[in-house]
């Protein structure tokens, strides 16, 4: 029991040392920003604005099986079986473009 408490003390401490902004300082702080074309960049970005939380969900997935992509949602608006269709979707190839070639010069024209 004396142990836990010791744990439970250090992770209160470390805690208490962390100053918390409201979302609107979080949002100002970032509004200059755009999303970058760097997939990384633009997902640490999503979660400095969001911070810790449960209910964001980034899944991470490649169109066609090639191009690296990501799917964000936030879990309670969404029907897991919806969610899981919409990425079959863009991971696999459509028989109509089976046999073209698809490069990220065409990518965009091809999803829209």
């Amino acid at each position: 029991m004396r142990l836990m408490r010791k744990k439970f003390k250090k992770v209160r401490k470390m805690s208490n040392n962390q100053v918390k902004k409201a979302p609107d300082q979080i949002i100002n702080e970032y509004k200059n920003l755009s999303i970058s074309t760097d997939l990384t960049q633009s997902i640490d970005l999503m979660e400095r604005l969001l911070g810790v939380n449960d209910d964001f969900i980034i899944r991470r997935f490649l169109v066609f099986g090639k191009f690296k992509a990501v799917m964000a949602y936030f879990d309670f608006y969404n029907n897991k079986d919806d969610v899981q269709d919409t990425l079959k979707s863009f991971m696999y190839v459509p028989r109509h473009l089976e046999d073209k070639r698809i490069d990220q010069v065409n990518l965009k024209d091809i999803l829209n």
